[in-house]
Parts: C-alpha cells; structure tokens; sequence
C-alpha cells in the first residue's frame, strides 16, 4: 500500500509544472503548432520530442531524490503532464495539417502547398490516426507497467 502524506498533492504538481516548463522552454504552443504545421510540422513536433526528454530527465531526478515509499509522485505528476502535452500537439499537428486556413509564417518554400495543407486521402488520414492510437495506448501500458514496478519496489 502507498502511504500517503500531506505533501503528496504539493510534489505531483510540482513535477507535472516541471514538464509544462520544459515544454514551454523548447517549443510553441498548441496553437502555433496547428497553425503552421503546414510548413513545419516535422520540426515542430521534433521539439516536442526533445522537450519531453528533457523532462522525463528531470523527473527521473525527482524520483531519485524521493524518499522510499514516494517516489511514485514524480512519475504521477510527470507522466500525466507528458501525456497530456503529448496528445495536445499531437491533435494540434493533423488538425492544422488537414485544415485549408492559412497559416502565420510564410517561406520561400512550402513543404505542403498552399491552400491544400497536407490533404492527405481518407485512408491515409485513418491510418494515421491509427498510429497516433496505438502509440498512445503503448505509452500508457509502458507507464502503468512503470507504476506497478515503482509501487511494488519502492514502499517503506
């Protein structure tokens, strides 16, 4: 059983702000993602990736520095938060990669056409959508995987 204190909530915020800080630190918003994922979705999205590395770092601290029976709080708040940035930018992403709106940047060269943003064919688009699913879902079996292991091996 996971003895419970009443800094718990404190230290799960704590490591859920961490990764919105980093993220914040590396990349745009949501917003900017899906306006102009039209010239650079592939870049915007590889810094979500490092952001969410160099997140998953300092978190891992946090659980290093946790004492014995609380180190699951750092992965608590840290996974949460990661899952949920990763799932806004993802959406972010094909939303503005299907959408016809024009973006806010423009460059002497468009990786998708104007107007025409990455219309990908309905097939393509369930495939996709696909892929975004399935990693999700292993995400989340590799991080209730994680919680178990932390809950069976760190308690006091």
């Amino acid at each position: 059983m996971i003895e419970r204190s009443d800094s718990d909530a404190a230290v799960i915020g704590i490591y859920a702000a961490v990764v919105y800080d980093v993220i914040s630190a590396t990349n745009s918003s949501p917003q900017t993602t899906e306006i102009n994922a039209g010239a650079r979705a592939e870049t915007l999205m590889k810094w979500v990736k490092l952001g969410l590395l160099q997140a998953a770092f300092f978190v891992g601290i946090g659980v290093m520095a946790e004492p014995n029976g609380k180190k699951w709080r750092p992965i608590v708040g840290g996974v949460l938060a990661m899952i949920l940035l990763w799932c806004q930018y993802v959406h972010a992403k094909n939303a503005g990669l299907q959408s016809d709106e024009p973006g806010t940047e423009e460059y002497q060269r468009y990786r998708y056409p104007v107007g025409n943003r990455a219309r990908l064919p309905h097939r393509q688009k369930e495939v996709t959508l696909m892929k975004d699913l399935i990693g999700l879902i292993l995400t989340g079996l590799i991080i209730a995987a994680l919680f178990v292991y932390v809950r069976n091996n760190y308690q006091r």
